[in-house]
C-alpha cells in the first residue's frame, strides 16, 4: 500500500511540474498583453539640442561673452540628467534657453518699445495676494469639514463667488451693487495690472487674508471646545 501512494505522489509531482511552464508562459502572454503595444510616434530624446551658440553683447568697456559654444546635448525620455559645472561655465544660460526664459528678456533689450516693469511688478503682487485671499478662505472652509472632497468643492464655490461679486460693477449701477461689487476679488486686481497702486486696493486683501485666517482660527477653537 506504501508504495502505491509513492508512485501516485510521483506522478502527480511530475504533472505539475511539466504544468508550470505552461502556466508562467500564459502570464507572461497576459502581461505582455495588458502592458499594450510599444508607444510610438514620440522621439527617443525628450530633449535634443544642437550647435546651441549664446553671445552676450558687450558693452562700453565689456567685451563681448561665449556662454555657450556649439553645444551638443540629447536626453532620454524617462531619464534624469545633472548640469555640473564650475560659476560661469554657462548652466544657467543653457538652463534658462531650454525654459524659454532669454526671449522673455530679449524683449526688453531688442524691443523697440520695450514693456514696463512697474505694471509686471504690481499685477504679480496683485496675483500674490489674490492668491493669498484665496488661500486664507480655503482654509477656513477646510476646517468645516474632514471630507477633503467636500472642502474641496464648497473651497471653490465660495472663490467663484468673491470672483462674480466684481462683475456688479456698472457706470450705472446704485449704491448697493456698488457696495456689492467691491467685495470682488477681481475688481481690485485691474488698476494693479495696470501698474497703479491703491492703497484702498491692498488694504482690501489684506482684510480678507487676516479675515480667513481669524475665522479658521476661531472654527478650530470652537471644534477643541467641543471635543
Amino acid at each position: 500500500m506504501p508504495s502505491h501512494l509513492e508512485r501516485r505522489t510521483t506522478t502527480e509531482t511530475r504533472a505539475s511540474d511539466r504544468a508550470m511552464p505552461e502556466d508562467r508562459t500564459t502570464n507572461d502572454r497576459a502581461n505582455d498583453h495588458a502592458s499594450g503595444p510599444p508607444m510610438s510616434g514620440l522621439p527617443e530624446n525628450a530633449i535634443s539640442v544642437r550647435a546651441l551658440t549664446k553671445v552676450y553683447k558687450g558693452g562700453r568697456h565689456a567685451p563681448a561673452k561665449e556662454a555657450l559654444k556649439a553645444v551638443d546635448l540629447d536626453i532620454p525620455r524617462g531619464s534624469l540628467f545633472g548640469l555640473l559645472g564650475p560659476n560661469g561655465a554657462g548652466k544657467s544660460t543653457f538652463i534658462n534657453i531650454l525654459a524659454g526664459l532669454v526671449n522673455v528678456a530679449l524683449m526688453w533689450t531688442y524691443a523697440d518699445n520695450p514693456p514696463e516693469w512697474v505694471p509686471i511688478l504690481t499685477g504679480a503682487g496683485g496675483l500674490f495676494l489674490l492668491g493669498a485671499s484665496f488661500l486664507a478662505m480655503g482654509t477656513f472652509v477646510s476646517t468645516l469639514t474632514r471630507n477633503q472632497i467636500v472642502a474641496g468643492i464648497l473651497s471653490f464655490c465660495l472663490f467663484l463667488g468673491m470672483w462674480t461679486l466684481g462683475w456688479a460693477d456698472s457706470p450705472t449701477a446704485g449704491p448697493v451693487m456698488k457696495a456689492v461689487s467691491y467685495l470682488g476679488v477681481t475688481s481690485h486686481l485691474e488698476d494693479l495690472a495696470k501698474g497703479v497702486v491703491d492703497l484702498k486696493d491692498i488694504v482690501f486683501y489684506l482684510s480678507v487674508i487676516v479675515f480667513g485666517i481669524f475665522l479658521a482660527h476661531q472654527s478650530i477653537e470652537s471644534q477643541r471646545w467641543r471635543a
